[in-house]
């Protein structure tokens, strides 16, 4: 299971005058691949040739659509890893406050890879056009300082996360002074911003007030932790095929969605940090 989606087509990317970062953040619980259908659908809608013989949008943009899972979730062996995330990955389960440092983090980075690939993109042009067509170049690095146009889009608990990156770009968070440019933010379903005080979270704040009443060791943190590697072990003894049709049934997702809630159950930290 991909920790990561990043749809672009790198063909004539070197030669657009504008990039467009589409930046999508997932809700709880943070993984990617329930969006994929919905970010190829969006990639394609707006990068496909259409009946007018051009594209949805300008040629001299360059469009890239992006999306991660959140801390926390995946196996361990994640390969789409970033450098400042080593540091985060100690701190794990995170609460809100590190999810939305680490997508801050993943934006930059996800910036600092586009503009690594068009300026090398560029020296190899600018290489080729000098040297009669030998393409070789020895400039190898990234133009950090080149704008790239971001639109948020956040489902869920992602709409709050996309609000604090646009007030800390605002204030004083790492972004300010960057390359970022936002230009929009779409917020789907948003989260509600009093959990505790809406219906559910009153019935889960009275079960939870019960369990520590009757089992005053049990704090939240460890309650979630031990609740977590449960959950996991269960997920665990059960064959992925038929905790798949389980998934399925029980929550009627159509079986790419209850593969992927499968995955989620069985991977080290993903349930502990859903809690």
């Amino acid at each position: 299971m991909d920790s990561e989606i990043h749809l672009h087509d790198t063909s004539g990317a070197s030669a657009a005058q504008k990039t467009l970062l589409i930046f999508f953040v997932t809700g709880n619980p943070g993984l990617i691949e329930y969006y994929r259908t919905f970010l190829t659908h969006l990639y394609g809608l707006l990068s496909r040739q259409t009946t007018g013989s051009s594209r949805a949008l300008p040629s001299e943009i360059d469009l890239h659509v992006y999306g991660r899972n959140l801390a926390g979730y995946g196996s361990r062996d994640d390969r789409n890893k970033f450098d400042a995330d080593a540091e985060l990955q100690k701190r794990l389960p995170l609460g809100l406050q590190g999810q939305i440092e680490y997508v801050e983090l993943a934006l930059e980075h996800t910036v600092r890879r586009i503009n690594t690939v068009k300026f090398q993109g560029q020296s190899r042009h600018d290489a080729k056009s000098q040297s009669g067509g030998s393409g070789k170049t020895d400039r190898v690095g990234s133009d950090f300082s080149r704008s790239v146009q971001v639109i948020l889009i956040g489902h869920s608990l992602g709409t709050y996360i996309n609000l604090e990156l646009l007030r800390r770009s605002r204030d004083d968070g790492r972004l300010r002074k960057g390359p970022v440019q936002f230009i929009g933010v779409l917020n789907v379903a948003p989260t509600v911003f009093d959990l505790a005080g809406s219906s559910h979270g009153k019935m889960g704040h009275s079960s939870f007030e019960i369990l520590t009443d009757q089992q005053g060791w049990v704090t939240y943190p460890s309650f979630a932790v031990l609740a977590g590697q449960m959950i996991r072990l269960a997920a665990t003894l059960i064959p992925m095929a038929i905790l798949v049709n389980l998934v399925r049934i029980i929550t009627r997702m159509p079986t790419v969605g209850a593969k992927v809630t499968a995955e989620f159950l069985k991977s080290p930290l993903g349930v502990t940090q859903a809690m």
